[in-house]
């Protein structure tokens, strides 16, 4: 079996973060691209971040790191639904859903890097 190069490794780690991180955000981008006034909706990030929090969360080989995101996406999932149920709705939770979001991808960016360039495991599983 033929050794695998360091490109391989920083190969490996462009697709996870392109799978892994990136494309499960498209669609936040193309409310923001479609939309009349440029904008995304505090409901769509909160739901966004809930599903993109645990979605991260289950690519992980830390256990701690999946308990972590699991609860993350819980807390986003029910500031969504008090977003949508409050009667004060001057509530926002939207720069918490981005932070989580932003803290949840540097986290498993930097796992991505251990496992990819450190350990130099391949991105595809099927590939090993």
């Amino acid at each position: 079996m033929p050794r695998k190069t360091k490109g391989d490794a920083w190969d490996n780690l462009f697709l996870s973060v392109l799978c892994v991180l990136a494309f499960p955000l498209l669609p936040i981008l193309f409310e923001f691209t479609f939309s009349s006034d440029h904008s995304i909706k505090e409901d769509s990030v909160l739901l966004a971040a809930a599903m993109y929090i645990i979605g991260v969360g289950l690519t992980s080989k830390l256990r701690s790191y999946f308990f972590a995101t699991l609860l993350a996406s819980l807390f986003s999932a029910v500031a969504y639904g008090i977003r949508l149920h409050a009667f004060n709705s001057d509530r926002s939770f939207i720069g918490i859903a981005w932070l989580m979001i932003l803290g949840t991808a540097c986290l498993h960016l930097l796992e991505r890097i251990y496992r990819h360039i450190m350990m130099r495991e391949q991105f595809f599983e099927w590939e090993s």
